[in-house]
């Protein structure tokens, strides 16, 4: 027999921008039921920054606008109303203090993701918010300005609901994509999805020697093309497949598979620049070899041995005897090494989605539909991926909060 009860708010998934909105709903004296498909709550959260749970970063709260990619101006309302300072705040008057690490991350002191799981479910209890797990939903249905959630053995009928279902990331985690056609159902329109906070995978990786080696700080181009598309500098990681590090897992919102990306392996990129700084070094030292006239530009040993191999130059040949076309070449190497991308890491290896949904749709001051009152949306399952260094759970907790905060009592 199914079952039917009538509640003020249905939120669903019990992620963090899931938890904190159905806490503070709970906290208005709403009627608040919690949908959550897994058996237990926030599994994505619990492994978040390998089980630590990077929550949020110490930066200025203006500073974090430009970490969202092109989406700095719809994040703004929902960062600026509940910021990272409130999220610490949150946890530290809770009993749970929390530390920055690794420029700016901010960690619980205990560094278990569950601590900051545990905080999120006791507000939830204390706020009376009734959370239904295994509660998979088979369709949602709106008439009458009431909205009617069908689950395996029951029916809900609500004036509100806040999806919060997450993207298609670690789908082990139960982030499978269903807030997607949840909001597909209901009229939304779904942006193009892939996995985001990934690295690229190189078809016939020529540096598999050089696994384990990273670059501080290097710069990072993208063709498209024979076309310039963008550029970025940061940390990037030699692995057995390709390339990975910060740098490239924040800029792989912006890539495509056959794209191609040129990395520069020195201070600059400007290949006329590196080259006249290299004859300079040759003129200075051209009885040395080669391998050790290029040691000032601290290209990692194996890396250096690899690109001379690559442009059939002896690392133990005098500098002074370096052909032209092959210090053309080898220029050309260092400052604009260049890959083509096979394809990006699945989303069973993506730390977040690219894409969801449209953010022309949806009201960035109430995280409400613009579509159809009463509909809320919050965290990943919007068109919003931002770089590591948690800058997307900030995301999750401040739109959830925002979304629960407009709520019509």
């Amino acid at each position: 027999m199914i079952q039917e009860e009538t509640v003020d708010v249905i939120v669903i998934g019990a992620g963090p921008a899931g938890l904190f909105a159905a806490q503070v709903c709970g906290s208005r004296g709403l009627k608040t039921y919690l949908l959550e498909k897994n058996k237990s709550a926030g599994l994505k959260l619990l492994i978040s920054g390998t089980g630590q749970c990077n929550i949020t970063h110490a930066g200025k709260i203006g500073d974090f606008l430009s970490h969202y990619g092109d989406n700095s101006r719809f994040v703004r309302t929902a960062l600026y109303n509940y910021s990272n300072e409130n999220v610490i705040s949150f946890f530290q008057e809770r009993g749970l203090r929390l530390i920055e690490v690794n420029n700016g991350k901010i960690f619980p002191e205990t560094l278990k993701s569950r601590d900051i799981l545990s905080i999120l479910l006791s507000e939830c209890a204390t706020n009376k918010v009734c959370i239904k797990y295994e509660t998979s939903i088979s369709g949602i249905v709106r008439s009458e300005d009431l909205f009617k959630v069908q689950t395996q053995d029951s029916t809900f009928t609500t004036r509100n609901i806040i999806i919060c279902t997450g993207g298609k990331s670690y789908p082990k985690t139960g982030s499978s994509g269903d807030g997607y056609q949840f909001a597909s159902q209901l009229g939304h329109s779904i942006t193009q999805i892939k996995p985001a906070l990934t690295s690229i995978l190189i078809d016939d990786f020529p540096f598999q020697i050089c696994a384990g080696i990273s670059i501080p700080d290097a710069i990072i181009q993208l063709y498209r093309g024979t076309k310039k598309i963008r550029q970025t500098q940061g940390d990037i990681l030699f692995t057995h497949k390709g390339i990975s590090g910060p740098g490239i897992l924040d800029f792989s919102r912006f890539l495509n598979p056959n794209d191609t990306i040129r990395l520069s392996l020195t201070k600059t990129a400007n290949s006329d620049e590196f080259e006249k700084s290299l004859l300079e070094q040759i003129a200075l030292n051209g009885k040395k070899s080669i391998k050790n006239c290029l040691s000032i530009y601290e290209i990692p040993e194996r890396l250096l041995l690899a690109i001379l191999e690559m442009n059939q130059i002896d690392p133990t040949s005098k500098a002074a005897d370096l052909e032209k076309t092959k210090r053309k070449a080898l220029v050309k190497h260092i400052t604009a090494l260049e890959f083509n991308i096979d394809r990006l890491g699945g989303f069973k290896e993506a730390m977040a989605t690219n894409g969801g949904v449209a953010l022309d749709e949806v009201n960035q001051k109430t995280m409400e539909s613009k579509l159809i009152k009463g509909l809320f949306f919050a965290g990943e399952v919007l068109d919003i991926d931002a770089d590591t260094g948690g800058y997307n759970i900030q995301f999750a907790i401040s739109s959830g909060v925002l979304a629960a905060q407009n709520i019509l009592s």
